[in-house]
């Protein structure tokens, strides 16, 4: 069967960089692919195997030929995207965030692992969850049915896209050499934990708390009673996230723990730093060293390369579960994002 072609928009950003890996990693075919950014970016070129492709401008003229269009975009260019593949009659992978209730929203946690994924033949039109609802989705999932929850998420710079990462690079380095760091409306990211807040360029900063409350609904198929608060610190990649969860009453902390590592894309870690190398994942071996003689909980240091949740430092007082979660958002979305897209791209 001849293979569909795939637009992939945003390819020069954070997630756009990892989701064009793991389609590589998956055997999708250069030939097949167009990668698309800003105009900035136009002419540049992406390693992909052993081959390089070029960076095409966004404009309507990129997406012609194309059967699927992947939109891993800020929030208002997404929305132009979206307007030219609607009009070209492409279907529509959105990972821009800002979901429609109209629009099916996907996230891993309830596919088992190794699952086949395939493009529902209905849709046109498919969205991702956002990276707190994906989490809080694959972290609650095992645990149903649920009480109230409260969650609390620090989140390093790259939750507001590649802007983020240079502005807490340039505003360390400024501050490190005696200079106060430019800061747009006074929200300086260096040294200093910033409160969510409304923003431009996407990513958690646009309502994270309200919008993660109503995915997670959608995505646990009933209305989830959440407290979320989220913060931007000072680091560069990756999610830290404290939970308490009202969970049903008369079983032990060993059940819970057992119920969250079935969890998909779950991996515990609570305090035994042989069990998490023992699974061949990438962890510095200094950074192992170093803890060897202590417990190791999930930390941002520990997502950087890694796809899982890391769920650890459990503790159940009464009927509350308590723990802690770190992910890294791109790692973590992208394998999903690419397989459902080589799923749309021939359906």
């Amino acid at each position: 069967m001849k293979r569909g072609h795939m637009v992939l928009l945003g390819a020069t950003g954070i997630f756009g960089k990892q989701l064009t890996q793991a389609l590589e990693a998956k055997g999708f075919p250069s030939k097949a692919l167009t990668l698309v950014a800003s105009k900035h970016s136009e002419g540049e070129e992406l390693s992909y195997g052993e081959e390089s492709l070029c960076i095409e401008a966004m404009a309507p003229a990129a997406l012609k030929g194309a059967t699927l269009a992947v939109l891993a975009l800020p929030r208002k260019p997404a929305a132009q995207a979206m307007l030219w593949a609607e009009q070209a009659g492409l279907r529509i992978l959105d990972a821009s965030g800002g979901s429609l209730p109209k629009i099916p929203l996907l996230s891993p946690h309830a596919h088992a692992e190794g699952a086949k994924l395939e493009w529902p033949p209905a849709e046109q039109h498919l969205a991702l969850a956002s990276p707190l609802a994906h989490a809080l989705a694959c972290l609650l999932f095992p645990l149903r049915p649920l009480g109230r929850v409260e969650a609390t998420a620090i989140c390093g710079a790259a939750c507001l896209g590649k802007g983020g990462v240079q502005t807490l690079e340039q505003q360390t380095l400024a501050m490190l050499n005696g200079r106060e760091a430019e800061a747009e409306g006074g929200r300086r990211q260096a040294f200093n934990i910033l409160p969510a807040f409304e923003g431009e360029e996407g990513g958690f900063a646009n309502h994270a708390e309200a919008e993660a409350a109503a995915e997670l609904s959608r995505l646990l198929g009933s209305p989830v009673e959440l407290g979320l608060h989220v913060f931007l610190a000072p680091f560069f990649f990756g999610i830290s996230l404290s939970f308490s969860v009202v969970v049903g009453g008369g079983k032990g902390l060993e059940h819970w723990r057992k119920a969250l590592a079935l969890g998909h894309g779950i991996k515990m870690l609570d305090g035994n730093v042989s069990e998490y190398t023992e699974q061949e994942d990438t962890v510095q071996e200094n950074t192992v060293q170093e803890n060897k003689a202590h417990s190791l909980f999930p930390m941002p240091m520990l997502v950087s390369q890694d796809a899982s949740l890391l769920v650890g430092k459990l503790r159940l007082q009464g009927n509350v579960l308590r723990g802690v979660l770190a992910f890294e958002p791109a790692n973590r979305l992208a394998e999903f994002a690419a397989t459902l897209a080589m799923a749309g791209v021939d359906a």
